[in-house]
């Protein structure tokens, strides 16, 4: 598509469903490389999407906010961490917005942990 990230995360979601659609309805053998052709074309766009997310540095900024705060945690022996998208930070051009680390720091999976015991608390009024 390439007119925006929106577009084509939009246009991969809806070509991806259509596609798993057109799977699900295989009956025979040879129909499968046609039917997987949307997939095809979803994963394509979804692709374009994070190139031109990479291309204004906002998914590479939320990495390395990730990957440092992370590394704070492990560090200070913090268990949770609570970060929210504040516009004060993501209004400006150059802004960082949260959105990465909000939602993997707190997550009980994590590609290079073990899965963590979920912590469940609450406050009584």
């Amino acid at each position: 598509m390439c007119f925006s990230v929106e577009a084509d995360v939009a246009i991969g979601l809806a070509v991806g469903v259509v596609g798993v659609d057109a799977l699900r309805h295989v009956t025979r053998p040879q129909q499968w490389p046609l039917a997987a052709l949307p997939i095809v074309f979803a994963a394509h766009q979804l692709n374009e999407a994070f190139v031109w997310w990479g291309l204004d540095g906002t998914l590479a900024r939320q990495v390395r906010w990730y990957l440092a705060m992370k590394d704070f945690c492990r560090d200070y022996g913090v268990d949770f961490c609570g970060l929210t998208g504040q516009l004060d930070m993501t209004e400006y051009e150059d802004g960082i917005t949260a959105d990465l680390p909000e939602a993997l720091l707190n997550d009980i999976a994590d590609w290079e942990d073990e899965l963590k015991k979920p912590i469940i608390t609450w406050k009584s009024l």
